[in-house]
């Protein structure tokens, strides 16, 4: 028969911060068949000891070599969750960088009033391929892996037109490969790019008197979710964005939406 009992150890303080996100009750075995009612508060891999909390709010520190190998797996696995979850532990940092810039010239055959036709340039097109290298930096001493990632890139474009138009908002939706993360260690992820268009519009006068709109192109941001597996089989999930102000509301997660379309070329 299992025989339930309580630590009389003193709480000292370990020099840690406290970590209690997702902190939940566990049945914990010693070695020698007794077990302890208890959820994880801190854990310090320097001394190899562990502080829980009792159902009746106590704190008490103890080697965590105390308990069965199942349960020191468990605060091992405890331990992994805090560094990946902490941005303390695991910083995660986003740059915006535009992997190539080009040009298009977009010309038009036109008949002046007397009958003679040459090829007028009607506008410049200029295109921007842009990405996000993403860094993972482990604060932690122990190694991060069983790791992948999730990202979305918002962006929006309008295409030339002859009134004055919304642009149209796109999502871009895609996974990323992880690679493990030593200990005081970083990686960086290179997002694929999205590409936007700014139409440079050459003056022109039409005889109706109407006036051409350029198309406009704008990055507004990533989120980006960073998934970790447990021993139990499941996942963790972290959620970071770029910028740090980017509305949840206006650019919610969500699935892809499409590529804007090509740029238009000539008055309809």
């Amino acid at each position: 028969m299992r025989k339930w009992i309580g630590l009389g150890v003193a709480v000292f303080g370990l020099g840690m911060p406290v970590f209690e996100a997702g902190a939940e009750m566990h049945a914990f075995e010693l070695k020698d068949g007794r077990t302890l009612e208890a959820e994880i508060i801190d854990y310090d891999g320097r001394s190899g000891k562990v502080t829980l909390k009792r159902p009746d709010g106590k704190r008490v520190p103890v080697p965590a070599d105390i308990f069965v190998g199942a349960d020191q797996s468990y605060i091992q696995e405890w331990n992994a969750a805090k560094a990946f979850t902490s941005d303390q532990y695991l910083k995660i940092t986003f740059d915006e960088e535009i992997l190539e810039r080009r040009k298009e010239e977009v010309y038009r055959d036109m008949t002046d009033t007397e009958g003679n036709m040459e090829s007028y340039l009607m506008k410049e097109i200029k295109y921007e391929d842009v990405a996000f290298q993403i860094q993972l930096r482990n604060m932690n001493k122990s190694t991060l892996d069983g790791m992948r990632m999730e990202y979305r890139i918002y962006y929006e474009q309008s295409s030339e037109n002859w009134n004055k138009q919304e642009p149209e908002q796109f999502v871009f939706a895609a996974e990323a490969e992880v690679s493990a993360v030593a200990g005081g260690q970083g990686i960086k992820i290179m997002t694929q790019p999205v590409t936007i268009y700014d139409d440079n519009l050459n003056a022109i006068s039409w005889s109706d008197g109407s006036e051409r709109v350029p198309g406009r192109g704008e990055v507004h941001g990533i989120r980006a979710r960073l998934y970790m597996k447990n021993k139990s089989g499941g996942e963790i999930m972290r959620e970071a964005c770029y910028p740090k102000n980017l509305s949840n509301e206006e650019f919610a997660w969500k699935g892809g939406t499409g590529r804007p379309p090509k740029p238009v070329d000539s008055k309809q």
